[in-house]
């Protein structure tokens, strides 16, 4: 009988993340550039700081140059390993989907291939901007080949530390 593993969101997508290989048996995600903010930083960060001897994380200054440099990477690689890019939900957020579609525009336009894999990470937390929300991962679908964002989960789907204590 399998014993049950409770993780976090961020501490199961970390632990995916590590566990993807290439052909070669290599690590597929080689690393994580990382800016944290109030949305990621006491869930990702607090999971990436957990595996930082299989999969480091590397501070960047600004989203835009963490993404081109995760591109760059996955390119000099060719295309077999790849980086993880991850930010808070703003304008950091606007400025990894800048680099996402300007490296897929230059990569189509000059070899006719698909954009080289990088993974963008955003915290999609309700953020309210003079009163406006940002949907950071709706920014990004035209930049992107498959976007994706998980839905939050209703309240009464969510299992109370009661349910839990009881399901060990």
């Amino acid at each position: 009988m399998s014993k049950t593993v409770r993780l976090t969101a961020a501490q199961a997508l970390v632990r995916y993340l590590g566990a993807q290989m290439n052909e070669a048996g290599e690590p597929f995600i080689a690393g994580v550039w990382a800016i944290f903010g109030h949305g990621n930083v006491a869930g990702l960060g607090e999971a990436l700081h957990a595996v930082k001897d299989s999969l480091p994380t590397y501070r960047g200054h600004n989203e835009q140059t963490m993404a081109h440099s995760a591109i760059a990477y996955a390119k000099q690689m060719g295309r077999s390993r790849a980086m993880a890019v991850t930010s808070s939900i703003g304008p950091g957020a606007t400025n990894m989907v800048t680099a996402a579609a300007l490296a897929q525009m230059v990569e189509q336009v000059a070899t006719q291939k698909p954009c080289p894999p990088a993974d963008a990470l955003v915290a999609q937390v309700q953020a309210i901007l003079r009163g406006e929300s940002l949907d950071a991962a709706g920014a990004a679908d035209p930049a992107t080949e498959v976007p994706a964002a998980a839905e939050p989960a209703e309240p009464e789907t969510l299992a109370t530390p009661d349910e839990l204590e009881s399901a060990e």
